[in-house]
């Protein structure tokens, strides 16, 4: 609840003098309302999203495969986190972290070009071990360098800039 999060971020603000980050959770409906309300209260940034509640089932056990409701992510959920990279970019314009579904550089300069200051990448360094990460940060240097983007700086919220719904206000203004 965006109340909850207010108070909660605002405690924390009171008593500690490092940067507070909220990472969000895509399980509730109000994501926005949650990032407008720990803004307020002093948060440095937030993170967009956590990963998302399933249940996933073996069919020939009859079984769920992870005990129960557990968070699950991956590939598939990059554009509705990216969704909320957006909206709360565009929006409220305040620094994001994203995450949920960053698998190579591609995608990472995805969530940059939406909006994102800051990517996290972590449950594919679980599947393929640490020696991804370099791999991630090489191909994000060769696409920089290919597309003559001198820094992150030159890349960040581009695309969220873009958007149809940006073209449409920048479209009446002109």
């Amino acid at each position: 609840e965006p109340d909850v999060a207010y108070e909660v971020v605002r405690a924390v603000k009171d008593v500690c003098n490092i940067p507070v980050i909220v990472k969000l959770t895509p399980d509730q409906s109000r994501p926005l309302e949650v990032a407008r309300s720990v803004r307020e209260a002093g948060a440095d940034a937030v993170t967009a999203t956590n990963r998302y509640t399933g249940f996933v089932v073996d069919i020939e056990t009859g079984q769920p495969r992870l005990a129960g409701p557990a968070g699950i992510g991956g590939p598939w959920t990059k554009p509705l986190s990216l969704r909320w990279v957006n909206r709360i970019y565009t929006e409220l314009g305040m620094p994001i972290t994203g995450s949920n579904g960053i698998y190579d550089h591609r995608d990472v300069v995805e969530f940059i070009m939406t909006g994102a200051g800051i990517v996290q990448i972590g449950s594919v360094l679980m599947i393929k071990g640490i020696k991804w990460l370099p791999k991630v940060v090489e191909g994000l240097d060769k696409f920089m360098d290919s597309h003559g983007y001198p820094d992150i700086a030159a890349m960040h919220g581009i695309a969220s800039r873009r958007s149809v719904k940006n073209y449409s206000e920048q479209f009446v203004k002109s």
